[in-house]
C-alpha cells in the first residue's frame, strides 16, 4: 500500500498475526475501508459477525478509541483459544458484547436495533442465506461483506469455493436490490488477498457516496 496518512494505528494490533490462520484475516487494506467509514459517519449500534482473531474488530475498536460513540456487539460462536480476540477487546474504551453464538441468534434477538452490520462469518450458503434474509427482514441500512468473491478460488478444491457461495449470495442479492447502492472492491493486487473481495450496500445515497471516497482512496 502507499504511504498515504491513515487515521488507524494497526502497529497496535501487530500482535493478531500470531494466529494459527494468518490468512483467514480481512486484507488490511479493507479493514482501513471499515475503519474510515465508519470514523467519518455516526452509528447507534454495530454488529460484526465473525470476528476470528479480532483484525477487523480492530477497526471498529479503533474507532471507539478515537472518539466515536456507539455501542460494539461481535457475533462469534468459537473465538481462537489464543485469546487474541479477547486481547483486541479488552483495548476499547468503550462497550463491547461479545455473543459466543451463531449470528442467526444474535439478529433474532437484536436485528432491528443495528444501523451498521459487518458480515465475515459463515460463507456457506445456509449461513450466509440467514445473515441475508435478516438484514433484508429488518432493512438494514448499512452492510459490508467479506469473501463476495469465491470466483477467485477457481484453482482450489472445489469444496472451498462452495464454502463462500454464501457470502457470494448475499452479495449478488443485495447488488440487485433497488433500496440498496453497492460498491466492491474484488481487484487483483500483488502481496493482497483483496481479491476475494469487500462489499458495501446502503440504502442511503449520502452514505454511499461517502463510501465511494473512501474506496477510490484506499483501493484505487
Amino acid at each position: 500500500m502507499s504511504e498515504r496518512k491513515m487515521t488507524m494505528d494497526f502497529d497496535k494490533y501487530k500482535f493478531i498475526s500470531e494466529c494459527n490462520r494468518a490468512g483467514w484475516n480481512m486484507d488490511r487494506r479493507h479493514v482501513e475501508v471499515i475503519h474510515e467509514f465508519v470514523m467519518r459517519n455516526e452509528f447507534n449500534k454495530i454488529l460484526e459477525i465473525g470476528c476470528y482473531s479480532g483484525y477487523s474488530t480492530s477497526a471498529l475498536v479503533e474507532a471507539i478509541n478515537q472518539g466515536k460513540k456507539f455501542e460494539l456487539h461481535l457475533s462469534e460462536p468459537s473465538p481462537p483459544e489464543s485469546g487474541l480476540l479477547e486481547r483486541v477487546i479488552d483495548m476499547c474504551s468503550g462497550q463491547v458484547v461479545l455473543h459466543r453464538k451463531p449470528s442467526i441468534d444474535v439478529l433474532e434477538r437484536y436485528g432491528g436495533d443495528f444501523d451498521c452490520i459487518i458480515v465475515d462469518g459463515d460463507h456457506k450458503i445456509e449461513g450466509g442465506g440467514y445473515d441475508l434474509l435478516m438484514i433484508l427482514r429488518n432493512q438494514t441500512p448499512i452492510v459490508f461483506a467479506h469473501d463476495t468473491n469465491p470466483i477467485h478460488l477457481k484453482n482450489r478444491k472445489t469444496f472451498t469455493r462452495r464454502s463462500c457461495m454464501g457470502a457470494e449470495l448475499l452479495g449478488r442479492a443485495l447488488k440487485s436490490h433497488r433500496d440498496y447502492f453497492h460498491i466492491e472492491d474484488n481487484k487483483k493486487r500483488q502481496g493482497e488477498r483483496t481479491e476475494r473481495g469487500l462489499f458495501f450496500a446502503s440504502t442511503d445515497e449520502s452514505k454511499y457516496r461517502i463510501a465511494l471516497d473512501i474506496f477510490n482512496e484506499v483501493c484505487p
